[in-house]
């Protein structure tokens, strides 16, 4: 029985021998198929295979040149059965077409069939349907579909205890050169930035690679900020710390990518600023770009009932850094050809996400508020103490007045240790891997515990309860803000020296202007 007709490239009629053809004519060849063809045969070898496979077929107006040569044709062949149509398009021998020119839609891997522990992996199956059937824009690779089942899989060299030599793992370098096209390109630009981890997730050097374009600065998580902060404060504190990077800034905005918050007016300045221009959404690894996008993506199907269907397939959002690790468009205004464009992010080495491993990054993301913590105060005899936070950094107080306060605000994983006394010149015992708030316990352990990042020296001025600075450990998604009441019967001066992992940046900020709910 006779099924449906089926497209044969160059050099199968050749390998099926045997199997005639009953019919034969000829079709254009897209773009796609045109460099599959040139680039798998020359084109004296394409009239060779043409005369060999076809014989004294007849080939229409066109009789003079093999139409695969000159004028670049499809042979179209009758099959038998479904099944052979599958065997002979796609058979193990067809290593040549085993990577597909079409990504995932949901991380901007290519797709490809045959290394399964890879990025963009589908089972051989479905990749030979879909493609048959010219749908491989509708796949989903393995990695995505498990990645939305909460599991957590790593594509980065370099990241989550990955060496940067790893095979099958994409390069830091080969996801920022994604990124170098934008500089020359009329766009606007979508920076999104971590509030909780504002110093360590601002991306470095982002004027070298957007250039002079717009960029509209867009800080998530700030549901999670402490109750009772004020928005308009953290706006014009994030202002002037953006100040100096010299930057052509379109605004700031916060949000909550999870709950909602703020989406809406996120929307529409992003519609407003745009002016017919593509927007980029840029940022670091895990700093919140795809779950921006599901939000942005929720509100303009609210807006354009144009949108609904590109809004049924958008990029995997995961707790994993480097999810996405191509730059995939979308079709986010309509009947317009601007495009909105999730990009890979920019892995930072400095940063405590790119050390940990796959099953602590979890616990990196916090589940609520965060509720700031004030150990008890100093001993009265000005001994010091030491401060451990999970495993993942210790400040110790080598100098103070009575009056100085510590105050950590962080993830709920991270518990703090305190040890009174004269601060010791070694490694405090790590907390066991397991228990509540060891934060990094595993990680850390392995890469030889904690080490001198910085030493600190701050004057201790103003009133009581006014905070001096913030220490931030990059990555971490938390800060200890310090507070001290200047002394007038002795000079106020604090000195801390704060420890951290091999290779971790420690920040000092002066303090964010967050709700304080807790006496310090």
């Amino acid at each position: 029985m006779v099924c449906r007709a089926t497209i044969c490239r160059l050099g199968w009629l050749q390998r099926k021998q045997g199997t005639p053809c009953r019919k034969v004519s000829t079709v254009s060849l897209s773009s796609t198929d045109r460099a599959e063809l040139t680039t798998s045969q020359s084109k004296s070898q394409a009239a060779l295979a043409w005369r060999a496979s076809v014989g004294s077929a007849t080939f229409g107006p066109h009789n003079v040149d093999p139409p695969l040569v000159r004028h670049s044709s499809l042979v179209i062949c009758e099959a038998s059965s479904r099944a052979e149509i599958l065997n002979d398009e796609f058979g193990a021998e067809e290593r040549a077409y085993s990577n597909s020119a079409k990504p995932c839609y949901g991380c901007g891997a290519l797709l490809q069939m045959k290394l399964p522990d890879k990025a963009g992996y589908v089972v051989p199956e479905k990749f030979k349907l879909k493609r048959h059937h010219r749908q491989l824009g509708t796949v989903l690779c393995s990695r995505c579909d498990k990645l939305n089942n909460g599991a957590m899989l790593n594509a980065v060299a370099g990241q989550a205890g990955a060496p940067m030599n790893a095979k099958g793992l994409v390069s830091p370098d080969e996801l920022r050169d994604n990124l170098r096209p934008l500089r020359s390109k009329k766009a606007l630009v979508v920076l999104v930035v971590d509030t909780l981890d504002f110093n360590g997730s601002f991306m470095p050097r982002v004027r070298d690679l957007v250039g002079s374009n717009p960029i509209l600065l867009v800080c998530t998580k700030y549901d999670m900020l402490p109750k009772g902060t004020d928005p308009l404060d953290v706006i014009g504190w994030i202002e002037d710390r953006a100040s100096g990077r010299n930057l052509s800034l379109a605004g700031v905005l916060l949000l909550s990518g999870q709950t909602g918050e703020g989406i809406e007016r996120a929307v529409g300045t992003v519609l407003s600023e745009r002016r017919g221009r593509d927007v980029y959404v840029l940022g670091v690894a895990n700093v919140g770009k795809s779950t921006f996008i599901s939000a942005f993506m929720r509100e303009m199907k609210q807006r354009d009932m144009g949108v609904r269907a590109a809004a049924r397939r958008l990029p995997t959002a995961s707790a994993m850094p480097g999810t996405t690790l191509g730059v995939i468009p979308i079709s986010a205004f309509g009947n317009t050809k601007s495009k909105l464009w999730d990009t890979p992010g920019v892995l930072i080495h400095h940063r405590l996400s790119a050390l940990l491993k796959e099953d602590e990054l979890k616990q990196l993301s916090p589940w609520r508020k965060l509720r700031p913590f004030v150990p008890a105060p100093l001993p009265e005899d000005g001994t010091g103490a030491s401060y451990q936070w999970g495993a993942v950094m210790r400040v110790d107080v080598m100098e103070a007045p009575q009056n100085f306060r510590l105050a950590f605000i962080g993830p709920q994983s991270a518990r703090v240790h305190t040890f009174p006394g004269p601060p010791s010149d070694d490694a405090l015992p790590l907390p066991e891997v397991g228990t509540e708030g060891a934060l990094g316990a595993a990680t850390v352990a392995e890469r030889g515990g904690l080490e001198v990042a910085r030493e600190i020296t701050l004057e201790a001025t103003g009133a009581a309860n006014v905070p001096l600075a913030d220490i931030v450990l990059s990555g971490l998604g938390g800060w200890v803000t310090v507070f001290a009441t200047q002394d007038r019967s002795e000079a106020s001066v604090v000195r801390l020296r704060v420890w951290a992992p091999r290779g971790l940046e420690v920040f000092l900020r002066p303090p964010m202007p967050v709700a304080w709910n807790v006496r310090v």
